[in-house]
């Protein structure tokens, strides 16, 4: 199954959507997989809600999502809502679950998370007692205090990884880079979404644009596969568009192995 949102509304098949909607691909069908009207978010206009991230938790049935404008109002959550916040839906309300200023992404444009993966907090190889494992990567340049000291400076190419230790409006947690993505040969700020295997060793990702690098070679809305042993990338694997499914992707969620 393929878990995606998108930058526009549009239709696939019988489907119609917005950015606020999150869609699914079984291998032959779409079908909406997260209503967000129905959740009271809104697909237009000054207030819109432009799902840019976000992650299924099966286990707990709930969504986890960002959002690519700052200074939203979502239902049920004290305050406005920022760019480089994730907010969690349990299928009846609204909760505020990272708060990104407080552990360092404070630059309301280039520091804006826009893809997402979450693991298990046992897979985190720094820190401890995670609650969860993030894998996060941000709309552009910026820099966040090191585990250790210091600060990493990244690029909206990188990926991320945080052990967070404290959920909610206190958010805490310890930082570190996962991806190097210039160094491994992608263009400036190209990677677009971002999902992973259940032990975290196999990335997959979407790109803004052109993506060629080692043997992957396509364009926007297809999925690639990043390899953490082999250091290579490869694919596409997946195409939206191929699949019908016009406007570009910017939120994605893999489960399961592609080839």
């Amino acid at each position: 199954e393929i878990y995606v949102s998108t930058t526009t509304a549009g239709s696939v098949g019988n489907v119609t959507f917005g950015p606020h909607d999150i869609l699914k691909f079984d291998g032959a069908d779409w079908s909406k997989a997260f209503d967000g009207a129905a959740a009271g978010l809104t697909p237009s206009g000054a207030a819109k809600h432009d799902i840019n991230a976000s992650w299924l938790d099966y286990a707990l049935e709930s969504w986890t999502f960002s959002f690519t404008q700052n200074s939203r109002v979502v239902p049920g959550i004290s305050g406005r809502v920022d760019g480089m916040d994730l907010v969690r839906w349990d299928g009846s309300a609204f909760s505020l679950w990272f708060d990104g200023q407080d552990v360092g992404l404070t630059v309301k444009t280039y520091e804006k998370i826009d893809a997402l993966h979450v693991l298990n907090g046992d897979l985190s190889p720094i820190g401890g007692n995670c609650l969860a494992y993030l894998l996060v990567s941000t709309q552009g340049p910026g820099a966040v205090p090191a585990y250790g000291g210091g600060q990493i400076k990244f690029g909206g190419e990188d990926v991320l990884g945080f052990c967070l230790t404290n959920a909610g409006v206190n958010t805490a947690g310890f930082w570190h880079m996962v991806l190097d993505g210039s160094d491994e040969g992608m263009p400036r700020s190209s990677l677009d979404s971002l999902s992973a295997n259940a032990a975290g060793n196999v990335l997959y990702l979407t790109t803004k644009g052109v993506f060629i690098v080692d043997s992957a070679s396509g364009g926007h809305s297809m999925i690639y596969r990043y390899d953490t042993a082999t250091g290579e990338f490869s694919g596409p694997f997946f195409s939206a568009p191929a699949e019908g499914l016009a406007p570009k992707v910017d939120a994605l969620q893999v489960t399961g192995l592609l080839p």
